[in-house]
């Protein structure tokens, strides 16, 4: 039987510990960075902002990659609505990541950053009212790919 609550945890340290060891790293403008700019939404586009619509985006990217199986560390019961997430304990490639990025665009999601140092990537992606950050990180054999879709809006941040 597999504890899916330290898993999660271990994961959600581990996405923490890229985003602070990135935060003085590279530069959106830097050569290869490619920042487009957001959208704004339209009313159609409300019916893709389920998050069972937001879910669907990040596997379909993560298959297409060819990157997986899906670890098992579950979101909590309160974040279903504000909250997509998708992640792999597997080995994962940067050609990979590019990969599930450029089906992310396809999908409608908006590129607005991109860092990277030798150990670790980020992208930051937007859709709507979903914010979604892409981690590779691939220190020593440690390797992990997380997609983590946050939802802004009034209700999701009382939570």
């Amino acid at each position: 039987m597999r504890d899916g609550s330290g898993r999660r945890a271990a994961g959600l340290g581990a996405a923490a510990a890229v985003l602070v060891l990135m935060a003085g790293c590279g530069d959106a403008t830097s050569p290869g960075t490619s920042v487009e700019a957001s959208a704004e939404p339209s009313a159609s586009a409300s019916k893709e902002w389920k998050q069972s619509a937001i879910r669907a985006d990040l596997v379909a990217a993560a298959e297409e990659a060819g990157v997986g199986p899906e670890a098992d560390v579950p979101l909590g019961g309160g974040s279903k609505k504000c909250a997509a997430d998708w992640a792999t304990f597997s080995p994962t490639t940067r050609a990979q990541v590019d990969t599930a990025v450029s089906v992310l665009r396809e999908q409608g999601w908006k590129v607005t950053e991109r860092r990277t140092h030798e150990k670790a990537g980020l992208t930051s992606l937007v859709k709507g009212p979903w914010t979604l950050q892409v981690i590779h990180r691939t220190p020593e054999g440690d390797d992990r790919l997380s997609l983590l879709a946050l939802r802004d809006s009034p209700e999701c941040e009382r939570q």
